[in-house]
């Protein structure tokens, strides 16, 4: 894609050994990003602060197109969700819950999200145009795992009105519940966000 191609594991490998070498005697919690170009990549490591127990989000009124040629694809052109996560935090909050052209929850600028409701976990699929999260994906795998049902589909934006509990997933956030959203409060201390939690910590132990 963009005429980029993806080096393999073996080609990063040095790189990264390096790195984790250069930051290893530092206490902080680091993030590793690998970005990539036509002209090469570049690996660099940042200190950033621990995952929050929880955050609080406002729904986001721009829709984000699920069918633009970037849909899926983490890249540096993140102006529409910078955009959306300065009035988020413009307005108290930390994260803006995003919806699509279609009208369907969509993503957190900076997060995937799933949310309880009538005793079931949800989360949007892939066809939402949702980043195909790491965290996300290692969330599925363990709550899997664990024996529990997470529904992947499209629901309307509106279905954050009445839902139980919300989550968002991330590498800085891990498995963050949701406080408030839009000045509504939530169960953070529900029973998906502790067997989420528990269930990543028992097969990644983040």
């Amino acid at each position: 894609m963009l005429g980029i191609s993806l080096p393999g594991p073996d080609e990063l490998g040095e790189e990264l050994v390096a790195l984790l070498e250069a930051v290893k005697a530092q206490e902080d919690r680091h993030r590793i990003r690998i970005t990539l170009s036509s002209e090469g990549r570049l690996l660099t490591a940042n200190p950033c602060e621990a995952a929050p127990e929880s955050i609080t989000a406002v729904t986001d009124p721009h829709p984000v197109n699920e069918r633009g040629r970037l849909a899926h694809v983490k890249s540096t052109s993140y102006g529409e969700y910078r955009l959306a996560l300065e009035a988020a935090q413009a307005a108290g909050a930390q994260e803006a819950i995003l919806v699509n052209v279609s009208g369907d929850l969509c993503e957190g600028a900076t997060s995937n999200v799933f949310f309880a409701r009538d005793g079931v976990l949800h989360t949007p699929s892939l066809e939402c145009g949702c980043l195909p999260g790491v965290t996300r994906k290692l969330l599925l795998a363990a709550l899997r795992k664990s024996g529990v049902e997470v529904r992947e589909g499209r629901n309307p934006m509106t279905v954050l009105e009445s839902c139980d509990e919300v989550l968002v997933t991330s590498t800085l956030k891990n498995v963050c519940p949701v406080s408030n959203l839009d000045e509504r409060q939530l169960d953070t201390s529900g029973p998906f966000a502790q067997l989420a939690r528990e269930s990543f910590d028992a097969v990644f132990g983040c």
